[in-house]
């Protein structure tokens, strides 16, 4: 292993039990770096998934100035990319998963990006897609893909983008500017989801320019469509019950704002407005409609993911709509129970 002094950057990865998707990112940024020959550090944080997650890591025979590091961590995500943050011995820090395979440009995108930067408070987001073969064989991925595809819009011809739109797994920034400005990322999101949203509001908030960086990265995900729904029940508990709730006066404000390009946002923020009301001031509805909701909504919700199971790799029954009405009876089934999920961190 080469024992380097001053890296050009540090890549942080939050790891949990992906070895071998953790061996393709270091062969894929060893590829890219032997061309640009950086001194660059890999540092995995991983919370005791994997023995010897160092030595196995380490086996692979480095072309370039590539040192790779595994430091431990509580198991949440959060968590994770903090810890990574500050053991980075780097300025220039790039975030990425541990599922996430860099593509060809990634590592040379970023670290122009970081070098040219005038302004110290900027964030810079990259694009995520899935592999080729896994969104033209399965309609569960190809309706991911074109989820990702969705916020293009937002990358093609704009410098900056909104707080909904980054992905932390493909985030890069100065170490200085986040520790001067005491800008982590949220540990009490310690189940799936909205600690990347969390981030970015609290960037913004704190003066920070969220930038597009063309920097791109393949998920390799074998997220099942069950953990998918998992995920979503996941992502509306943190919603509803944590994101709305600490952030709602300055949310509401955004609800009528003109120039919030993201719709998606704006109805969720009028979802979760009603469900807050509705939860203080007519609790008995809530108890209502947590009656009704295994009576409907839970039927519904099995019909649909049966349907879809079975249909997966017929490109015939592909319908973007049905996916979004899985999502919806699972944000509706989400909302009506406060404790769905809590606790499981769903990696």
């Amino acid at each position: 292993m080469k024992k380097i002094k001053n890296f050009d950057l540090s890549i942080v990865v939050p790891f949990y039990k992906r070895t071998k998707f953790a061996q393709s990112i270091v062969k894929s940024l060893d590829n890219q770096n032997d061309e640009l020959n950086l001194n660059i550090e890999v540092i995995f944080i991983d919370s005791d998934t994997v023995k010897d997650l160092s030595s196995i890591l380490n086996q692979y025979e480095t072309k370039s100035q590539l040192e790779i590091i595994v430091v431990s961590a509580k198991n949440i995500i959060a968590e994770k990319r903090n810890v990574g943050i500050n053991s980075s011995r780097s300025e220039n820090i790039v975030c990425l998963d541990d599922d996430c395979i860099p593509g060809d440009n990634f590592l040379n995108a970023h670290h122009k990006a970081l070098v040219n930067i005038t302004n110290q408070k900027k964030i810079f987001s990259g694009k995520v897609y899935f592999p080729r073969e896994l969104s033209e064989n399965s309609n569960f991925h190809r309706f991911r893909n074109e989820r990702h595809r969705a916020y293009d819009i937002n990358y093609i011809g704009k410098k900056n983008i909104h707080f909904t739109n980054i992905v932390t797994m493909n985030l890069s920034f100065k170490k200085s500017s986040l520790v001067n400005n005491n800008l982590f990322f949220d540990t009490e999101y310690d189940t799936y989801g909205l600690e990347d949203t969390q981030f970015g509001l609290d960037a913004v908030n704190k003066g920070f320019d969220l930038e597009v960086v063309d920097a791109q990265i393949y998920h390799a995900d074998n997220t099942t469509l069950d953990l998918f729904a998992n995920k979503i029940k996941s992502f509306a508990f943190n919603y509803f019950f944590r994101f709305y709730e600490k952030n709602k006066y300055l949310l509401k404000n955004q609800t009528n704002d003109s120039n919030d390009p993201n719709l998606l946002h704006q109805y969720l923020i009028k979802i979760a407005s009603v469900n807050s009301n509705i939860r203080e001031n007519y609790p008995y509805l809530m108890n209502f409609f947590a009656v009704l909701s295994p009576v409907f909504l839970l039927p519904l919700l099995f019909f649909i993911k049966t349907f879809l199971k079975i249909s997966d790799t017929n490109k015939l029954f592909y319908s973007y709509s049905i996916f979004k009405l899985l999502i919806i009876v699972t944000i509706l089934i989400s909302m009506f129970d406060k404790n769905s999920n809590k606790g499981n961190s769903l990696q």
